[in-house]
């Protein structure tokens, strides 16, 4: 799969998943990956009720970040390492709040770890479809 298709993909993913987190977060939040890993790992579930405008702003963040994917999977080759890097960032900053900050902080969930995995997998999706990508 060419490496633009694979971000267009992702984007509309992420729209989804933003749409989701509107409506219904819980589908997310208490799903049976997050639990199947927060059953593993001992990462707490989030719950969207504590903090609805929080969760709100991660939806449309999420969304957002869909859409600057879709129209960077149409601007051409130079548009791909921005979208590497950002997803190897935020998934790499998700999994370390999983690593280092202790449970009392209430940082890291089991959520979060998911999306570590999810950032994570894409970014390494994206270098193995094209080594580019990586490239400053």
């Amino acid at each position: 799969m060419p490496v633009n298709n694979l971000i267009k993909y992702k984007g509309y993913a992420d729209v989804l998943v933003g749409v989701i987190l509107v409506f219904k977060p819980s589908l997310i939040y208490e799903s049976g990956l997050a639990r199947l890993w927060g059953g593993l790992t001992g990462l707490r579930l989030s719950d969207a009720s504590t903090a609805p405008g929080f969760n709100h702003s991660l939806a449309c963040m999420t969304a957002a970040v869909g859409v600057g994917n879709v129209i960077a999977s149409r601007c051409g080759p130079a548009a791909c390492p921005p979208v590497f890097y950002s997803s190897l960032t935020w998934g790499t900053l998700c999994l370390l709040t999983c690593i280092l900050t202790p449970q009392t902080m209430g940082l890291s969930s089991s959520t979060v770890l998911m999306s570590a995995i999810n950032h994570l997998c894409f970014a390494g999706a994206l270098v193995w479809t094209d080594t580019t990508v990586a490239r400053l």
